[in-house]
């Protein structure tokens, strides 16, 4: 959420930038290059492994390796199904943040 929230004051500072002729490409070209390696470090983080819990360490996400039906009897498959969302959706930002055009 933090990273998404970053993006879009990136994205009006540098379209305000655009509109009075400051913003240069070569500017341009570093605040994307960060935003890609700020989607890349919540993805990373999101799909990374998980020892907070020292008697039941994961190296990946319990949500991946076993699915939801796990979440069912403790009435947690619409969070388990919003995590994989969530997942999903950082990593098609960080698709869209790294194909688009770096000079814009």
């Amino acid at each position: 959420m933090a990273v998404s929230v970053i993006n879009l004051f990136v994205l009006l500072v540098k379209m305000i930038a655009l509109i009075m002729n400051v913003c240069f490409p070569i500017m341009a070209l570093f605040i994307n290059i960060g935003l890609v390696a700020l989607w890349a470090t919540s993805l990373g983080g999101q799909v990374g492994p998980d020892y907070a819990d020292p008697e039941h360490p994961s190296p990946v996400p319990w949500y991946f390796s076993k699915g939801c039906q796990y979440a069912r009897p403790y009435n947690m498959l619409g969070s388990c199904y919003m995590a994989k969302a969530t997942v999903a959706v950082t990593a098609i930002m960080l698709y869209v943040d790294q194909s688009r055009r770096f000079f814009l």
